[in-house]
């Protein structure tokens, strides 16, 4: 080999390695990070907003009464329709860009943007009078009022200087500014609209079709409905959008509707079939309507359900008395995923409350004592005087006693949209929840798990160390919790407010267990793997600090693979792995009290993280709370109150 050619072999190695140091330099520094590729402002004044996953790398976005559908891949808004009763099947077409507009829309360049709709100057002035305007009778707050009002003529100035300026923007950068400007104005009018509600007394209420208060709930059980709620579900070709009293059944290629389905009240929510979606609504008399809707050709049948659903909770026997579990007479749960509806009817048949004591009464103050074990004083140890007031707080409500539903009772499961199932009635002790899976409908207890087939053939039994959590939460929190079971096909895995177990599908044999308290959600990747989000993580473990944790746990073996803390919600979607964390500082809470136009919502981050190590891979901050996250690939769609973001990132 000549000289030459060995001076040519090394100045090549040389260059290959310069540039894979340089190219991994940049990726672990710039590359992977992610990038603002969509950014859809939204406008909807009554806060009724939602994006819900439409099929593979599409969302749907809920917004003031349309829906938009928008292709994360391409970037585009597809078809855009009116939700309103009796609306034109007719979609709208994403209007086409302008040319400036078109500039913005390459995927390596910023977000694509379009100046935000115009202000309407006459509509505020006038509706902020509206508000104002009190009944007879009623004094006003004289202060309040006069600050509204000026408030008023300061908003109707700011839309007409805005108004003229929309008709001159011309470049990116103008449209950019332009839109950070009309968020500040809607949100300075959404505010001055809630300041201008509460000076009215009584406060403003808008009225339903029957008479009734929309603001007030149509009932007080696990779903209760709620104005704006949407309910999506998405199969093939078809896309099921159910809103306040009716279901349109649309053709997610167009957005064609294709069927109108009049429900007998507002929706409280749905549930998935064979085939089919139950909608679930609460009529005007009290009662819930399961309305059942054919995919293929929008036929629908109803039935009426008149005993009420779950009210899971406490309440005291008296004033200053302790809680102690609510226990109904009759109750029927209605249970569906991607199976026949399971209809299960439960009555008390003995009633018994189990008092168990959990911290001495009338022992010294918790705090006192953890005065005592700490070196420096209670300030100089944070986790004994969390633990100390946390006791203390028991001891005062409950009077350091846990009361638990130990009670008898008949439960009855039957299918009521299915011909030739006959019922089937058996007895259990404690609580009885209903949760269903592809393959199995599971009755949980606080000692049994029973699990049925979907013609009401019993299958097996398992024991079970404690009850499941209660399932009632806020909406905000709707997509940070998930239901306590899933199977692969296989294997059944549920967890309870102790344990995340596997059982056998066919036997409900235990094939592991692992101790974790506090578990939200379990969620189940393509390669066998289980991330498990917990609120408290184990308290038995040498290394707990009350943080929550996300687990990655090998779903044959039940072997932990890696645990990292600190993170929230966590969410698996089409192989990635993100988590959120939320925080907030002492100055964030003072401005909250003190100085409004300074307060932040909170400091909110979602990060991707390495399925293999657990590892963060890049980070998002925002200074606000995203209601709805949905992936597809690489691709991260996030919803927020006043936008719709869309992030991509190269990371691996």
């Amino acid at each position: 080999m000549s000289e030459k050619t060995i001076v040519r072999l090394i100045k090549t190695f040389a260059a290959l390695l310069l540039l894979t140091f340089g190219g991994s330099l940049w990726y672990y520094t710039m590359g992977r990070k992610p990038k603002l590729v969509l950014s859809v402002p939204i406008l909807d004044r009554n806060g009724s907003t939602s994006a819900h996953e439409a099929g593979p790398g599409q969302v749907l976005l809920v917004s003031a009464g349309k829906a938009t559908l928008y292709d994360m891949a391409q970037l585009v808004g597809k078809w855009t329709i009116s939700l309103s009763p009796k609306a034109s099947s007719a979609p709208s077409v994403a209007p086409e860009p302008t040319a400036t507009q078109s500039k913005l829309m390459k995927v390596s360049g910023p977000a694509k943007a379009a100046a935000l709709p115009a202000p309407a100057p006459e509509e505020e002035d006038n509706g902020l009078r509206k508000l104002t305007v009190l009944p007879s009778g009623e004094r006003p707050d004289l202060l309040l009022t006069k600050r509204v009002e000026k408030r008023r003529v300061k908003l109707v100035e700011w839309a007409a200087k805005l108004n003229a300026k929309r008709g001159t923007l011309k470049t990116p950068l103008q449209i950019e500014a332009f839109n950070e400007e009309a968020k500040k104005y809607h949100a300075e009018l959404a505010d001055a609209r809630r300041e201008a509600s509460s000076s009215q007394a009584p406060a403003v209420r808008v009225a339903n079709e029957d008479g009734g208060d929309r603001d007030a709930p149509r009932s007080f059980g696990r779903y209760s409905s709620f104005f704006g709620k949407t309910e999506v579900i998405a199969e093939g070709n078809a896309l099921v959008v159910i809103r306040e009293r009716s279901a349109l059944l649309l053709d997610r290629a167009t957005g064609k509707t294709t069927k109108e389905v009049a429900l007998g009240g507002d929706v409280q929510h749905a549930l998935r079939g064979v085939g089919c979606v139950f909608a679930i609504s609460a009529t005007p008399a009290g009662q819930r309507e399961v309305t059942r809707i054919a995919l293929a050709d929008g036929a629908a049948q109803s039935i009426k359900v008149e005993a009420p659903e779950g009210q899971e909770g406490f309440r005291a026997k008296g004033p200053g008395q302790a809680f102690e579990p609510m226990v109904q007479e009759h109750r029927t749960e209605l249970s569906a995923s991607g199976s026949a509806l399971l209809r299960l009817d439960i009555r008390l048949v003995e009633k018994k409350i189990v008092e168990r004591q959990l911290v001495a009464a009338g022992a010294p103050s918790s705090l006192e004592e953890a005065d005592k074990k700490t070196k420096g004083g209670v300030g100089n140890d944070a986790a004994i005087f969390a633990q100390a007031l946390a006791e203390d707080a028991m001891r005062e409500s409950t009077d350091g006693k846990e009361r638990t539903d130990e009670s008898t009772y008949e439960i009855t499961l039957s299918r009521p949209f299915e011909t030739g199932v006959a019922p089937l009635s058996v007895k259990v002790q404690g609580h009885a929840d209903v949760f269903s899976t592809k393959t199995l409908d599971l009755v949980a207890t606080p000692h049994a798990l029973l699990a049925f087939d979907h013609t009401n053939k019993k299958l097996w039994e398992a024991k079970l160390a404690c009850a499941v959590a209660p399932r009632i939460f806020s909406h905000e929190e709707e997509h940070e919790k998930g239901p306590p079971c899933l199977e692969d096909g296989a294997r059944l895995y549920f967890f309870d407010q102790e344990f995340l177990s596997a059982f056998d599908l066919a036997t409900g044999q235990p094939a592991w267990r692992i101790p974790n308290a506090g578990i939200r959600k379990v969620q189940l990747d393509g390669p066998g793997a289980l991330y498990v989000s917990s609120a408290n993580g184990n308290e038995d473990a040498p290394d707990y600090r009350g943080e929550p944790v996300v687990l990655k746990v090998d779903a044959q073996q039940g072997k932990i693979l890696w645990k990292q803390t600190g993170y929230g919600n966590c969410i698996v979607t089409n192989g990635q792995l993100y988590v959120t964390k939320e925080t907030r500082n002492a100055e964030d809470m003072v401005n909250a009290v003190f100085d409004r136009s300074k307060a932040i919502e909170c400091r909110w981050k979602i990060y991707k993280l390495s399925k293999r190590t657990g590892e963060s891979q890049w980070e998002w901050f925002q200074t606000r709370r995203a209601r709805h996250i949905e992936g597809d690939g690489r691709t991260v769609a996030l919803l927020f109150g006043d936008e719709l973001q869309v992030l991509r990132s190269i990371a691996l």
